[in-house]
Order: C-alpha cells, then structure tokens, then sequence
C-alpha cells in the first residue's frame, strides 16, 4: 500500500513539474511578446513624433517667409523670436554675445518713433521668461499641443526662467524702471539700419545691441544649483556638466536644434531622453519640448544620460582619463562611433579592450584623428578645454 501511495505521489509531482514548464514557457512566451509590442508601439510613437516635428517646422518657416526673406529661426546658441503677426524679429546670440531686433515698419515713420518702438521691444525682452517664450513659438506650441493630444498627457505649467534678465537685473529684481531705462540708452546709443522689404509700403529696420561682458558668467550662475545637484546625484563632475551646457548650448535655456534637440544640454528625446528616463523611471519616456525646456529637468536628463555613458556603456575604460574623453565624444556621436575609431566598427566591448593597452593621451589623440565625424572632434577639443576651464572657476 505504501508503495502504491508512493508511486501516486511521484506520479502528481511529475504531472505538476510538466504543468508548471508548460506554465513557465505560456509566460515566457506572452512576456516576449508584450515586450515585442511595447517596442513597436513606443517606435510608431517616436515616428509620429518626429512626423509632427517636420509638418510644424515646415508650417512655421512658410509663415515666416511671408514677410521675411531670410526664415531665420532658433538655434543652440542664437534664440529666435516673432511677434504674432511676424512684422517684428528678435534674435539673441549666447555665442557672439549680441542682441538684434528688427521690424517692419511704415515707409515714412521718422527715426524718433522707430527708437521709441525699439526701446519698447527690447524692455519687453529683457522681462521675458522662458514660458512666454514657448507660447510665442508656433512650432513649439503646436508640436506640444499634438504630442501631448497623442500620448494622452496633460499640458502643464513648468518653471520659468529668464532668457536674459538675469544679464540685466539682480535675482528677483524686477524694477520696470531700470528696464525702461537701460532699454532708452541702448536704443539711444545704437545706430538703426534700414533695408528694402518685400512688404509694399514698409521697409526694415534693424538695431544690435551687446550684451554686457560679463554675461556667459551670469547666464551660468542661473543654473548653478541645479548642475551641483544633479552632479552629486549621478557622480559627474560638475566642471563637466558645465562644459557641455557651454558647449551644447552657450546656456541658451530655448536651445533649439532640428534634429531634433532640446534644451541646455540638447537632449534628443529618441536616444539620449530614451536612455536617460529608462535610468530614471524604469521605462522609456518620450519627453516633449516643453519637458526639456525645464532647465532643470534638462539638466537632470543630460547628467543621468553621461552617467550612463561613464558608468555604463564605457564602464570597462580602466582610465579615468581615457573614459572621460570617451564619454564627451560619446555625448556627441554615441558610443557606437567612438568604438569605430578604435576598431572601425560599432562593437564597443572589442574596443574598450584596445583602448585600455593605449595611455590617455594616445587616447585623445586617436579620438581627434580617427573620429568618424569632424564636428565630433572639434567637441572633444572644445569641452576637454572648457572642463579644465571650469574646475578652476568653481573652486
């Protein structure tokens, strides 16, 4: 009998251990496919993202050039803004340290009016804020919009920042009668230049005006916090992150470029913001331009994109040297292309295993010579300087 109860058990083991492979292998199988799915919706989202990009540029630049003949239209380092009828152009170069405002006006109004007029505008700009800044750009608010519409998420209010006011006034200074007056002088001083128009009976005029010369420092400051925050949160150097906000964006908060890229730290959403919000949330975000132009969250996003670079992707670079130099070419062109001027193709594990029998200078100087891209070599140069730069301004 005991052996007959014995062998019934054995048997319902057997008979359980088969159902549970079976069980196993079901929810191996519908995992894999969900996964499979997840990843052919998240790539529809992210090609529809960048349908919506292109249609609204494309939208944005037509109405421009109906009074414009050049459509000029933000950069990294050059903010670029239109009143809504577009008779009226901003520009404020972060690189060249140099404001012009131009506008369309009636044939026959005097000097005196024009400057008045000029005066009025670049007050107005000296108070804006990043936020105004957003809704005045069409391509931007109606890339928002639809985004937004597509994945379901809400619009919501992000912290505003200055673009220049911070050049201009002191922190939470907001004296409208040092605005007027500094706007006065500078319209004052500033000879107007005047051009044809395509627009019958207008002609345009056009002011610059320099930004003071202390203003990069100024500009800096405003994200000082943030960098030392983030920079302790994701074990970077501070004097890295700075480095690369200069480089990326000459702390341009409307940092624009159409690849497209958003932000202080130029953050694409399907690579760099793919990789980053994995690290941070546990799944892939689609961060949308208003997201990114959070100075802040720009600067969290692109602090926790280097740390995975560093301590991720080039993790077995045994030189610190020669993993930092890596990871700043990495910034630019992923690690795929840093690997291809070590070994001529894309395999990153092979080439941290040559890269660690050369010395950080031979490093370097490979990753200058042998980079696929030449604006990729002029990055390493410009941020390897500008961190040594910053490491002793932050003492």
């Amino acid at each position: 009998m005991k052996k007959i109860l014995i062998l019934i058990i054995c048997f319902q083991s057997i008979f359980m251990l088969s159902l549970a492979d079976d069980g196993f292998e079901d929810y191996k199988k519908k995992s894999v496919k969900e996964f499979s799915t997840y990843k052919e919706n998240l790539e529809k989202e992210f090609k529809e993202y960048e349908k919506i990009q292109k249609e609204e540029f494309k939208n944005y630049k037509e109405d421009i050039k109906k009074n414009w003949e050049n459509p000029k239209v933000s950069s990294k380092k050059v903010y670029v803004e239109y009143n809504n009828d577009y008779t009226e152009r901003k520009t404020v170069d972060f690189e060249k340290g140099e404001i012009i405002i131009e506008k369309l006006v009636d044939k026959k109004k005097d000097e005196k009016s024009i400057k008045k007029e000029f005066a009025k505008s670049f007050s107005k700009l000296i108070i804006e804020d990043t936020n105004t800044a957003f809704e005045k750009n069409k391509y931007l608010k109606n890339t928002e919009k639809r985004m937004n519409k597509k994945l379901k998420k809400k619009q919501e209010t992000k912290k505003a920042l200055p673009i220049i006011t911070d050049i201009y006034l002191e922190k939470g200074e907001k004296d409208t009668k040092k605005v007027a007056k500094i706007a006065i002088a500078e319209a004052k001083k500033n000879k107007i230049q005047t051009e044809k128009s395509k627009i019958k009976g207008k002609k345009k005029v056009k002011i610059k005006i320099k930004l003071p010369k202390d203003y990069k420092n100024k500009k800096a400051l405003l994200y000082k916090e943030d960098i030392r925050k983030y920079s302790k949160k994701e074990n970077i150097k501070e004097s890295l992150i700075y480095a690369i906000v200069q480089s990326e964006s000459d702390f341009n908060p409307m940092a624009t470029s159409y690849v497209p890229a958003y932000g202080l730290m130029q953050i694409v959403p399907k690579t760099a913001g793919a990789d980053a919000t994995r690290k941070l949330y546990g799944k892939i975000k689609i961060l949308t331009p208003k997201e990114l132009y959070d100075t802040e969250n720009n600067i969290k996003i692109g602090s926790a994109y280097i740390n995975i670079l560093y301590y991720r992707y080039l993790k077995n670079i045994k030189d610190p040297k020669s993993r930092m130099y890596c990871t700043i070419a990495a910034y630019n062109t992923g690690a795929g292309n840093v690997a291809k001027a070590f070994i001529g193709n894309t395999n990153i594990k092979k080439a941290m295993i040559k890269i660690n029998k050369m010395s950080s200078k031979k490093v370097y100087d490979r990753l200058l010579k042998k980079l696929p891209y030449d604006e990729t070599k002029h990055y390493l140069e410009r941020v390897t300087k500008r961190e040594k730069e910053w490491k002793v301004a932050i003492k």
